[in-house]
């Protein structure tokens, strides 16, 4: 197919549906079409299984039973094989027990690369057209008796499919362009452009029906199926649907899309991976939206994403005009903006609109710059600067800083004036305002005052550095705290405790200037940009930029912990904004009965892992244990089924103690268990001791890399009335504790009074188990993510007066003699090198320490000891136990 041509998809013919209203197309690009629908010998041979053997005989028929997943896939694994770039972008693929994929994580589609694809809905009207105008590439509704030497259908097919390339080929050498198998399209379904649009490949996002077009009829359909126009079966196809009807055939050639947005608008908006579409379960709240701009040639695009919706996309908003600085309303609702960017010293507007994907009312609120919205008791204030120049300009002072009342999206004709001295256009945090670029200035509203801060000494630069700023963004509370990037320090930063780069270090400083926290770039980024607070004090997000300076990953950002990972991915991200909708606190006077403590009372019944509910039951019997002796602990055992399994609380003599330890719990659930509840209410608290699972600490870190079991635990009303409380940070409402204890399951009894249970003793088996699915390595984003966490954890303890211990518990000798060090891997290079590592850490933490109880396998833990290759008995707890109680007295 040429570069040039230019035709019109849909119809107008008497059998046409409204959804096939004519529309005009035309190719900048080249593009190549297979001649026949993918056949079951095709697919098997790449995709290593036959979908189809119930509904055909034959190996030369086409494909069916396959989703819209399976077919963009085999395009993926055909172009791998011709040595060609994959168009189709995921983090990962379920499947269902056929072994067909009902979902695409992540997904983005690189129209751009010249791999194998599925065609989008005009290049493959266009093919089945072959040049004609009439209804059918045969002539019209009189010519039907033509329809059998072209196509299989109803009235000929014998209700069956039929191999490929038996009938005639169209005029351009296509084979089945009507009948046989219905065939999946690249695009969204939505009506055609009234106008003639270039490389057309329909919406942005789905309709609230999220179907695709199915076209050219098939076997079991009748003859007005067979018109190119077609775009539906009997039901909407979604793309999680398969059917003994619906195949596919391939596309090649790159190109540059045009989509259409929710209101009809035209845009170029390159390919946006979501790397997290369950960001409300990491967020722990109701609803959460990300605004960002997706940058491509020079222009930006308004995009979102909505976290509440089953399969969040990305959504463009395009305005006429320059898009920078997008802020979200406090209620969700709404997003402004503004014309110009930060440093700018023409003329700004501001503007807003809904975040709704069906609406297209742009609002022009006024002259101004950089927006910020703020919220005084039942007040939303929209605060901006009158200009966006940098507060180095000599103008600098004779700009303002206005706020306007908002409600229902429009704003109070009064502004008030807040500065009139400069523009503080990054936002209000208690009773201060803040601007960056290029000096960190901050507002007083009690002394009616401004100064700059982040000025040496607070810099930890030397004397008369006073630092550029920007990204400058205040706290969302009344903390007066601000966060901000500067252009590093070659010197050693008595901040940072060494010398770092440009935004290689994010800060945040309390009201007078003092540094709180620092929070370095990723791993494997070289620096922060657009580092934005979110509406929540806990988070924020930030463009991590590669090491060229592209701006290609979002990611979030978890002011408690320092943890952060990749939410977005695209060629050139921006100004990202986050909106987290959180749970109401009810007041903690008094207990709701029936919340308080229903650990075993499930959320969604249709929530489970691969262990079924026996870890789930296990969790709620070990917090309801928990509440009664959280006073008395000296230290806490937290970890999975090796902690549950090889700890005896009832042979530690140098403490209280409690077994926290939970089957297949990783890091990141043990981290919660820490922080949610043994550092809230464990006061006494000295030591934690925390088992290790060298496998899943290099593969899972629960939030990038997967989770094994959080999702299931936190999947518990009395588990949920605790978080949405903040865990009883302040005070243990009245009635709570004597709740818990009578919702207390026999499980918990049993595991009664310090969370210890007997386990009576296997053997070591003579080969050693394996249950290895996919290798770790340090390299891995698990692996990186969880060491960042384990750093902050340490240090975080250690603010405490806390020591770690970190346990490798003793496994079967027998791995000495296999590739892994263990059942869940890694292999001994890595476990090596894992373990030589933890072990460095003891050099620059004083209250951290690595037990090595495994040595490689050397051990003296005997096979009556062990309850299987992975875990211990009684027998073999109690000695560990004592080794550990000697270890401890001994840490001075």
């Amino acid at each position: 197919m040429s570069s040039g041509f230019c035709g019109q998809v849909g119809s107008s013919d008497p059998q046409s549906n409204v959804d096939e209203n004519p529309g005009w197309i035309r190719f900048a690009h080249d593009y190549w079409l297979d001649a026949t629908e993918v056949t079951r010998s095709e697919y098997k041979s790449l995709m290593g299984r036959d979908p189809s053997p119930s509904v055909s005989n034959s190996s030369a028929m086409p494909v069916v039973n396959v989703t819209w997943f399976d077919a963009v896939l085999f395009c993926n694994a055909r172009s791998k094989r011709d040595n060609l770039d994959t168009v189709y972008e995921y983090t990962s693929a379920p499947k269902d027990s056929s072994g067909s994929v009902w979902g695409l994580d992540g997904l983005a589609s690189h129209l751009g690369r010249n791999g194998w694809r599925l065609p989008t809905e005009s290049e493959w009207e266009i093919a089945a057209r072959a040049g004609s105008r009439s209804p059918y590439p045969w002539g019209d509704l009189g010519d039907s008796g033509k329809a059998a030497e072209y196509a299989w259908y109803q009235k000929n097919s014998g209700g069956r499919l039929h191999e490929v390339a038996h009938l005639k080929p169209n005029p351009w050498g296509f084979y089945d362009m009507a009948g046989n198998a219905m065939e999946w399209v690249q695009d969204w379904k939505a009506s055609f452009p009234k106008d003639t649009v270039t490389d057309y490949v329909g919406p942005d996002g789905p309709s609230d029906v999220a179907e695709t077009p199915l076209k050219s009829g098939a076997y079991l359909y009748g003859l007005e199926h067979l018109r190119p126009s077609s775009r539906t079966a009997t039901y909407a196809a979604y793309r999680t649907a398969k059917a003994e009807y619906v195949g596919f055939r391939c596309a090649r050639g790159g190109f540059v899309p045009t989509f259409a947005n929710s209101s009809g608008l035209m845009t170029q908006a390159p390919p946006v991976s979501i790397l997290h579409s369950d960001l409300n379960q990491i967020l722990e709240a109701p609803a959460s939206r990300l605004v960002f701009l997706n940058r491509s040639n020079g222009k930006s695009l308004l995009s979102w994403i909505d976290f509440g919706e089953l399969a969040p996309v990305v959504r463009t908003l395009p305005d006429k005009d320059p898009v920078f600085h997008p802020v979200v309303s406090p209620d969700g609702r709404w997003v402004a903006w503004c014309t110009a960017m930060e440093g700018a010293t023409g003329s700004s507007r501001i503007k807003a609109r809904k975040l709704t994907k069906n609406d297209s009312t742009v609002l022009d609120l006024g002259s101004g710059a950089i927006p910020r919205w703020w919220v005084n008791g039942t007040d939303t204030f929209l605060i901006h600067s009158t200009s966006a120049m940098d507060n180095s300009n000599s103008g600098w002072t004779g700009d303002q800083t206005v706020a306007r009342r908002w409600s229902q999206g429009a704003l109070a004709t009064a502004a008030q004036t807040w500065s009139g001295s400069g523009g503080y256009h990054d936002g209000r945090s208690g009773d201060f305002l803040y601007t960056g670029y290029r000096r960190l200035k901050q507002y007083s509203f009690a002394t009616g005052s401004g100064r700059t801060l982040f000025a040496s000494p607070q810099n930890g630069k030397r004397a008369g550095d006073t630092s550029q700023v920007c990204n400058v963004s205040s706290a969302p509370d009344r903390t007066g705290r601000v966060m901000f990037l500067d252009f590093g320090y070659t010197g050693v930063s008595t901040v940072v405790g060494r010398p770092y780069g440009i935004h290689e270090v994010g800060f945040v400083a309390d009201s007078i200037g003092n540094v709180v926290k620092t929070f370095p770039v990723a791993m494997g980024k070289s620096q922060w940009n657009h580092l934005e607070w979110s509406n929540h004090p806990r988070w924020a997000v930030g463009m991590a930029l590669e090491n060229n300076g592209a701006s290609k990953e979002i990611h979030l950002l978890d002011m408690a912990s320092g943890a952060m990972f990749p939410l977005a991915k695209g060629d050139e991200l921006w100004m990202p904004q986050l909106w987290v909708s959180a749970p109401k606190v009810q007041a903690n006077s008094a207990a709701d009965p029936d919340s308080s403590g229903a650990y075993t009372k499930k959320i969604d019944y249709g929530l489970t892992n691969f262990l079924g509910d026996g870890v789930f039951n296990l969790f709620a019997a070990k917090l309801a244990v928990y509440w009664p002796v959280k006073d008395s602990l000296d230290v806490a055992f937290v970890g999975s089924s090796r902690v549950q399994c090889g700890i005896a609380p009832s042979e530690f003599h140098s403490g209280r103690s409690y077994n926290f330890g939970i089957a297949a719990n990783e890091f990141y659930g043990d981290d919660k268990i820490i922080r949610e509840y043994l550092l809230v209410h464990s006061k006494r608290l000295k030591v934690v001791v925390l088992g290790f699972m060298p496998g899943w600490f290099v593969r899972y870190d629960g939030v990038t890399t997967g989770n094994l079991i959080w999702p299931t635990l936190a999947n518990s009303v009395g588990y949920r009335y605790d978080r949405n409380h903040g865990f009883w940070a302040e005070s243990v409402p009245s009635g709570f504790e004597d709740a818990v204890k009578a919702k207390r399951s026999e499980l918990a009894e049993a595991y009664a009074p310090f969370g210890e249970a007997y386990v009576p003793s296997g053997k070591w088996s003579g080969v050693a188990e394996i249950d290895v699915t996919s290798d770790g390595t340090l390299q891995s984003p698990g692996y990186q993510a969880n060491m960042r966490k384990l750093n902050v954890l340490i240090d975080d303890l250690s603010k405490r007066n806390i020591k770690l211990l970190l346990v490798n518990f003793p496994v079967s000798p027998n791995y000495r003699h296999t590739p892994y060090a263990e059942t869940y891997g890694p292999r001994w290079p890595v476990y090596n090198e894992l373990l030589d590592t933890l072990k460095k850490l003891e050099k620059t933490h004083w209250n951290y320490r690595l037990y090595d109880a495994n040595r490689y396998g050397y051990h003296d833990y005997v096979s009556s000891d062990a309850q299987d290759d992975g875990h211990l008995a009684t027998q073999g707890a109690i000695k560990l136990t004592r080794r550990i109680d000697s270890l401890l007295v001994d840490w001075k």
